[in-house]
């Protein structure tokens, strides 16, 4: 198909659809119309067309304008150290910007006309362009005459395109002046050849052959008689990394120089030789240099800092050590988990050099003291068709709706991928939890010592795994039946610039290469016999019914059903992706099965995964290789039951976030339990940095100003990896501006009916104002005082951390009488909702209808071993409505509030709590009670059993949630929150120091197999 009638067709279905809705646009008369229009374009052309390719083009054209016009991308957010606008339009037009005799003459311009070529949104090319601008004006101008060092952060989601926005900015950077661009790819040769390519595609646009261009050469040949633009020079390549012998080649400072460079000590050694050997300083005085670190959390911080300014991991002191050379630097780290950057030490410059000997010279360097980012951070914001954890795991502040069917909890994996083995018996897993133990010994403290007692961590030398987990072998059949789909889907796509050729499965279990390699080879013999059995068996044997088995089990609803459309953003929608059944699949299950590649990729293995030419279909066993960065083409079915508690960790693993036009409907997720309930905390915690800083970006704060506020619970996750936090022994945290809910609950008859007994007793004497309409009112509340708010969260209750409220007791208490803040509070009950009517009219004056909150079909498991009711809906809340804390204000407030939002946010039809909670003053908070319904959850088939075991049925009284809502207190009063070492024990206390004598054992244990890589591989030399 030709693309020039696809993006003719584009351009007129943008010009009609104007002002349509969603029905009116796949009408037949707007069809007509689109098409009427066509047929005159060709005519001017000379172009013939029969009535059958006709429909073919509008439908590919329609599928992807359709896909890509809806998409809404949010603007980026900025902490900015000092704001300094030079670049004006005057600079502008002398980048080449604003050309009107030729608009592609320059970098920038012609990288976002590829852009748009390959398929990209306007409004994501709008993006990414305003967004590399105010990274741009946040560093500085090449061109002025006088020294300068300025040092940043991006930061964008996992998977989401962060990519792009650097190759953006490094466009942009060539056209503005800057001569030596250092691209630090990662630490792993797959990532750094993975970006290498990009860029040569990106940014250089060589003729690869004669006639025939890379990337962006198709939109400008720059330094050809065609264009006089000066050419970069790429002296790294995809084979080879930078090393002495490049100065032989085509390399020279003169020259506009793009490395791309692993994140390596040898090599970066090589880089600092090679400049203090062949450059004097009056040439780099000369030359502005730009860093673009990626994975910037990652090997480029200084796990030493905590030491004192002396003190340096080898990659982090080489850094600063090139930075130093120049006399004009910027340095731009990108990630997705900012984390360890923020925590970063800010040390300054040391006294002592750093000395390199090689061939018998000494070379001395003085390096800059830190790479914390002081001058500004960037916040990135994905397109609305971005798939990421608020896609699939629970949220506190985002309305998202969670996409169904698309995650398997699995729990059979642990036998073969333990995480500790009996001490007199490693051949066998320890399979006792902290949970068991807690309520056989009475305490999670005794539990965990009994558990250190019977068993070791897991090491590489123990013999696992031993044979494969079914759910892993059901994992390959959907991969199968996903490659089967697709092949299915192909004609209808494969025109298209949203096609993805590509398909990749990812097995995560272990950081063991030895146990990644015995995986391999048990997939290897499993996956011949499965093989062998579809091409030579008939359609109703044992396999092929198999395969129906799983497709009935994991892919009807979400495939043939099409019911993931239904969970897509809002204003994105996704015409590839077509209802299939399994009989419409069947016929491509062989070539599927044929094309399929097992592979192994660690650092044992020499296998380099290569997506560059036909299409490939890769089942990766993957180690440290894939954490990061790297990105898997196509990836459709995920096994992850690798354990990390640490944040960053988690959401650097999680590779299947991302895109995925036409087949999101395949993809998979079989993890454990607790995978899931680390990613829904770890999701949190990013929500509170979003929250936070656009806060803060609101009011010009600077990231000096900056601090990280999560919620930790040191037993599910840790914020980052302890080397990183050696340098922020305690961080001061407050309740200010935060609303703090209980979720989770303890399946316990009599805790629950003491605390609704309770409730009752207490809250029977009131007198009650309504809220809502008055002859039904939705909240029932009364104002109260600090002492009686207090011994409210002091009730008893059924939370499953009892003294879930002792630390915002000791918060408030403490605020009030120090500053006087929150010295009156409005307490709710919400009265309103779907539950079983709960007739207590007698004792308090009226009667609830308690709130409905399901039980999601992946905790189901957890909620039955753990004894805990989670709180779940499309998001992790209790409160049913943000409007709900309106009841707290005046009217005039609450409608301000809402305007404001309303001019604020044009496409949420929904009112966050925090506009109301933003309109108290500091003296005022808020707490609602929320009564909810048991009746649904006894009805639930799968946990009718376990309930009937409890002794709760139908008739037991409702579980009572709390939120609690404190408004913007300011800055000037913190409390100590995390500390150092510190874990919590059951009663949500801190104890300090806890298991430190076992911190080895603990490191190997709970996966801080990443701190050690991280810290360690600082002196590993990739070859």
């Amino acid at each position: 198909m030709d693309r020039k009638h696809i993006d003719i067709l584009k351009l007129l279905l943008n010009k009609h659809s104007k002002d349509l809705d969603f029905i009116e646009v796949h009408s037949e008369i707007f069809s007509q119309k689109v098409l009427d229009d066509f047929k005159i374009m060709l005519s001017v052309y000379g172009t013939v067309m029969s009535p059958e390719d006709e429909t073919k083009y509008f439908d590919l054209s329609l599928n992807e304008f359709l896909h890509e016009n809806p998409i809404t991308v949010n603007l980026s957010q900025s902490l900015v150290k000092k704001r300094k606008h030079w670049l004006t339009e005057e600079r502008k037009v002398k980048a080449g910007w604003v050309n009107d005799s030729n608009p592609l003459a320059s970098y920038r311009t012609r990288y976002l006309e590829y852009l748009r070529k390959i398929g990209r949104a306007d409004k994501v090319v709008d993006e990414v362009a305003l967004s590399s601008l105010s990274i741009l004006e946040k560093i500085e101008d090449p061109l002025v005459h006088h020294p300068f060092q300025k040092k940043g952060l991006v930061v964008g989601s996992v998977q989401s395109g962060k990519t792009g926005n650097f190759n953006a900015v490094i466009n942009s950077s060539i056209d503005l002046g800057y001569r030596l661009i250092l691209v630090l790819s990662g630490g792993m040769e797959d990532l750094r050849k993975q970006t290498q390519e990009r860029i040569q595609k990106e940014v250089e646009g060589r003729e690869i052959k004669q006639g025939v261009w890379n990337g962006v050469g198709n939109i400008a040949k720059f330094g050809t008689q065609h264009i006089n633009k000066e050419q970069i020079i790429i002296p790294t390549s995809f084979e080879k990394d930078f090393n002495l012998g490049l100065t032989n080649a085509d390399f020279a400072l003169d020259k506009i120089n793009v490395l791309v460079c692993k994140k390596n000590t040898s090599i970066l050694k090589n880089i600092l030789i090679w400049l203090k050997r062949f450059a004097t300083k009056e040439v780099i005085d000369n030359i502005p240099l730009l860093i673009i670190d990626d994975e910037a959390d990652n090997a480029s911080l200084n796990n030493l800092g905590h030491k004192g300014k002396e003190e340096a991991t080898k990659i982090n002191l080489q850094i600063r050590c090139i930075l130093s050379l120049f006399s004009k630097s910027s340095y731009i780290g990108y990630t997705a988990t900012p984390f360890a950057n923020i925590l970063q030490d800010r040390n300054s410059k040391p006294e002592n050099s750093y000395k390199i000997i090689d061939r018998g010279e000494e070379y001395n360097f003085s390096p800059i003291g830190n790479l914390f980012p002081e001058d500004f951070i960037e916040l990135l914001s994905p397109p609305s068709n971005y798939v990421g954890p608020k896609n699939f795991f629970e949220t506190k502040i985002s309305e998202i709706k969670k996409i169904p069917s698309l995650i398997t909890v699995i729990n059979d994996w642990y036998n073969e991928f333990p995480y500790r083995v009996r001490k007199d018996d490693p051949d066998i897993p320890y399979t006792k939890t902290v949970e068991e133990l807690s309520v056989e010994l009475g305490s999670d403290m005794l539990a965990r010592k009994e558990i250190r007692i019977d068993s070791r961590a897991a090491t590489k030398y123990d013999n696992f795994p031993k044979d494969l987990p079914e759910s892993l072998k059901d994992a390959v059949k959907c991969f199968i039946i996903s490659c089967a789909v697709r092949l299915k889907r192909k004609p209808s796509m494969k025109d298209s610039v949203l096609f993805q050729k590509h398909n990749s499965m990812l097995i995560h279990i272990s950081r063991f290469t030895f146990w990644q390699n015995k995986t391999t080879e048990l997939l290897e013999t499993y996956f011949d016999k499965l093989k062998k059995a579809l091409n030579n068996d008939p359609v109703n044997s044992t396999v092929y019914n198999d395969l129906r088995r799983v497709w009935n089990k994991y892919y009807i609803e979400s495939i043939e059903q099409g019911i993931v459309k239904d969970y897509l953003p809002e204003g994105y929608t996704d015409e590839f992706m077509t209802p299939v059944n399994f009989d419409g699949v069947l016929n491509h299950l062989i070539a599927a099965v044929n094309g399929i590649e097992i592979v192994c990729a660690n650092s044992e293995s020499k296998f380099t995964l290569d997506y560059s030419n036909e299409a490939k279909q890769y089942i990766v066993v993957g180690g440290n290789r894939l954490s990061r960065g790297f990105t898997l083409e196509g990836l459709t079915v995920n096994y992850f039951v690798r354990d990390t508690n640490y944040a960053d960790s988690l959401l650097q693993m999680g590779r299947w976030f991302g895109y995925r036009p036409g087949y999101l409907d395949c993809c998979k997720l079989f993890t454990t339990s607790d995978t899931i309930e680390s990613f829904d905390f770890s999701t949190g915690v990013v929500e509170d940095i979003e929250a936070q800083f656009s806060k803060m970006s609101s009011k010009d704060r600077t990231p000096a100003e900056f601090a990280i506020k999560v919620m930790n619970d040191p037993d599910v996750i840790k914020i980052t990896r302890p080397s990183i936090l050696k340098n922020a022994q305690t961080i001061r945290w407050s309740y200010s501006d935060k609303l703090d809910q209980t979720t989770k609950f303890q399946i316990d008859k009599i805790r629950i009916e003491n605390a609704w007994s309770n409730f009752l007793d207490y809250f029977k004497a009131k007198n009650y104002l309504n809220f809502g309409k008055q002859d039904k009112p939705t909240i029932k509340y009364f104002d109260s005082d600090v002492e009686e708010i207090c011994s409210i969260l002091s009730m008893s209750n059924s939370f499953a951390n009892p003294n879930h409220y002792n630390p915002l007791i000791s918060f408030i208490k403490d605020v009030n009488k120090e500053k006087g803040y929150l010295s009156k509070w409005s307490v709710g009950i919400k009265i309103t909702g779907n539950g079983q009517r709960q007739f207590v009219e007698e004792l308090l004056g009226f009667n609830i209808d308690p709130a409905v909150r399901n039980i999601k079909q992946s905790k189901i498991d957890d909620t039955i071993n753990k004894n805990t009711f989670i709180a779940s809906g499309d998001s992790s809340n209790i409160i049913t409505a943000g409007s709900d804390f309106a009841f707290a204000i005046t009217e005039e407030l609450r409608l301000a509030a809402e305007e404001k939002f309303r001019n604020d946010n044009e496409d949420r039809k929904t009112y966050p709590e925090k506009i109301y909670r933003n309109s108290l003053d500091k003296t005022h908070g808020v707490l609602i009670i929320y009564p909810i319904d048991i009746k649904t959850l006894v009805e639930k088939k799968e946990l009718e059993n376990y309930f009937l075991s409890k002794g709760i049925t139908e008739n037991t009284p409702p579980f009572l949630g709390f939120a609690v809502g404190i408004p913007d207190l300011g800055d000037d009063f913190e409390k100590d929150y995390f500390v150092q070492k510190g874990f919590l024990d059951e009663h949500g206390n801190i104890i300090k120091d806890f298991v430190v004598d076992e911190s080895s054992e603990d490191t190997e244990d709970t996966g801080t197999d990443d701190a050690q890589f991280d810290d360690e591989y600082t002196e590993m030399i990739h070859e």
